[in-house]
């Protein structure tokens, strides 16, 4: 079906790295668009930014659509992962976005398993992060130390973030690395804290000097 460009809804998306879109665009230019973008029946996006950002690009007021049914948030999910990932892998920040989309699911699914009276397991929160770490073929740990790398990359060199980002810096070494900023930042923090704490001592010792010597030089 053919519809209005600006009748697409793009919501918040993993991608961040679309590659060349001005080439894109030339070859839809040049041969037409080969694959519809894919739609649900709310007009979302829910594959095919890169063709769509093309074709605005190229200023076409309308574009044709593939509409798909979807069953949840999950499978739109599936769609947008499965759609990006046999074209250009993720970065491993990209990943980790979809590890939080995907933990997030499964806390709405155990919360509305909760609402309808299903007694909710202690374990529920981390049967999540070990079933989010299985959906991509990694530990547990390994997943937490991407994720915290990703939290927490501004203690990282933009070059180390970049290389392990694209894959060129290993987890364990991108994360112990991280770990030793962190720890450096905290002694650094302490050694501060306990100099305030003397020269605040001996603020008060001065303070208490000229206290006692004013008192002394009063009673002469």
């Amino acid at each position: 079906m053919i519809i209005g460009v600006d009748k697409i809804i793009v919501k918040e998306r993993i991608r961040k790295d679309f590659g060349d879109i001005a080439e894109l665009a030339a070859d839809i230019r040049d041969n037409g668009l080969i694959s519809p973008i894919v739609v649900n029946k709310d007009y979302v996006l829910l594959a095919g930014e890169r063709r769509l950002r093309a074709v605005k690009q190229l200023g076409w007021p309308q574009v044709e659509v593939r509409m798909m049914d979807t069953r949840d948030a999950e499978h739109e999910l599936n769609i947008e992962i499965s759609e990006n990932d046999v074209r250009k892998a993720f970065s491993k920040s990209e990943r980790v976005d979809y590890m939080y989309r995907l933990m997030r699911i499964e806390k709405e699914k155990a919360a509305e398993r909760q609402r309808a009276g299903v007694p909710m397991k202690s374990s529920e929160g981390g049967e999540a992060k070990d079933k989010t770490a299985e959906a991509f073929g990694i530990g547990r740990q390994t997943m937490e130390r991407e994720m915290s790398i990703v939290e927490h990359k501004d203690l990282l060199d933009p070059k180390d973030f970049a290389d392990w980002d694209e894959g060129k810096l290993s987890t364990n070494k991108a994360y112990q690395q991280m770990k030793a900023r962190m720890k450096q930042l905290e002694e650094e923090n302490e050694k501060l804290h306990d100099d305030n704490k003397i020269l605040a001592r001996r603020s008060t010792s001065r303070s208490e000097e000229r206290r006692v010597g004013t008192e002394c030089r009063s009673r002469w």
